[in-house]
């Protein structure tokens, strides 16, 4: 390339060479070229595999945050949320006159607890005819 613009301003033998070294030029320009696009193609095979790979990692995280969210969740309402629930209804049927009802002494140990003092309060404010052992639909874990 900077041979033929050297001879641009060349005069006799040298200005015949002009179209050799313009031919020359362009094979180089040509070369540059080619070797940008190999390179360019590369870097896009390059980006495209890491741009897939990292839709994976993202899409396995996604999934693992889901089921790991489903698990809590359902771990929370066995552990803790339905003994609450239950120990609420059994309260509320032996407030609404069904003092047959118990209390079913199931989910973490503060709860089991308290049911256990539930069912203990509600089997002294049973009326004395009720044998505790004799009350169906008692529930005892």
């Amino acid at each position: 390339m900077e041979r033929y613009l050297q001879s641009a301003h060349a005069s006799g033998p040298e200005a015949e060479r002009k179209p050799a070294l313009l031919k020359a030029a362009y094979d180089e320009i040509d070369r540059l070229v080619n070797f940008s696009v190999v390179n360019a193609r590369r870097a896009r095979m390059q980006a495209t595999h890491w741009e897939s790979l990292a839709t994976g990692v993202a899409v396995t995280i996604g999934i693992g945050v889901v089921l790991f969210s489903g698990w809590l969740l359902w771990w929370l309402r066995s552990r803790a949320v339905r003994p609450v629930l239950d120990l609420a209804t059994s309260i509320e049927r032996f407030a609404h006159g069904h003092h047959e009802a118990r209390a079913a002494e199931a989910g973490p140990g503060e709860l089991r607890d308290m049911a256990r003092r539930f069912n203990q309060m509600a089997d002294a404010l049973a009326p004395p005819a009720a044998d505790a052992a004799q009350v169906p639909g008692r529930r005892r874990a």
